[in-house]
Formats: structure tokens, C-alpha cells, sequence
């Protein structure tokens, strides 16, 4: 299959991939894909003679992007927008406490639930040996 891109004046982008494989008169017959360099939305398909019918299975997707302003893609966060130095120590201060906490508290965790599955254990070879002693 051969991809090609469309791109419109306001951004948007348009894919489109073409297989080399069709059906012509319900038989799979190949078909070669050319497109013209001077205008892009044009999308020549040479195939074989057929009398019924083609049935071509093409894929198209959509991509939509946002427009640049003022040279700088909108997409991107400039750091100006981040109080001017990026991201502050404060912050990843903030994020280390919040990771080494949930560290913590899955330690702690995992620790109580294998003290209890031990104990859980014990209670049962006891009872066995009860029922097993004559």
C-alpha cells in the first residue's frame, strides 16, 4: 500500500493509503498508484480492463493540527508560560514527597498482607492436624 498526504491551508492533514490489490469482476487483479508532484489531491489508479465492476478498498485518515502563531506551534508550552525558568524545584519537591509516600504506604501494605496470609496459613495446618489426630 503507498501513503499519501494532503495538507489543507488550515492545518488539517489527510491520509490516504491505497492497496495494490482490488477486485475487478470479483477477481483480485493489482493496480499501480501514482500521484501528481504539482498537485497533491490528485491520486491517479492504473488498473486493468473489467467489464462489472472494481471494488477498491482504500484507508483514509484525518489528522488534525493546530495552527501556528506568530511562528511558534501552539502545541508546544513556551517557557514563558512556565513562570520563566520551567519547571520550579517546588514542584519536584512536591512530586518526590507524593512518590516516596505511595511508596511507603505499598510497602506497609504488601508487609500486612503477608503477615495475614501467613497467619491464615498457620490457622490451617493447625485445623488439619486436629481433624487428622484420632
Amino acid at each position: 500500500a503507498s501513503w499519501i498526504s494532503v495538507q489543507s491551508s488550515d492545518g488539517t492533514l489527510l491520509y490516504a493509503s491505497f492497496p495494490s490489490s482490488i477486485l475487478l469482476d470479483d477477481k483480485v487483479s493489482y493496480s499501480t498508484i501514482y500521484t501528481n508532484k504539482k498537485d497533491e489531491g490528485i491520486v491517479d489508479m492504473i488498473i486493468q480492463a473489467f467489464n462489472r465492476s472494481v471494488i477498491v478498498d482504500p484507508n483514509f485518515s484525518i489528522l488534525l493540527s493546530p495552527p501556528k502563531k506568530d511562528g511558534f506551534d501552539s502545541s508546544c508550552v513556551s517557557p514563558s508560560s512556565l513562570g520563566g525558568g520551567g519547571i520550579s524545584w517546588q514542584n519536584a519537591v512536591i512530586g518526590a514527597v507524593v512518590c516516596a509516600c505511595a511508596t511507603a504506604a505499598g510497602i506497609v501494605g504488601f508487609a500486612v498482607w503477608q503477615k495475614r496470609s501467613r497467619a491464615n496459613i498457620s490457622k490451617r495446618r493447625r485445623a488439619i492436624e486436629l481433624v487428622d489426630k484420632p
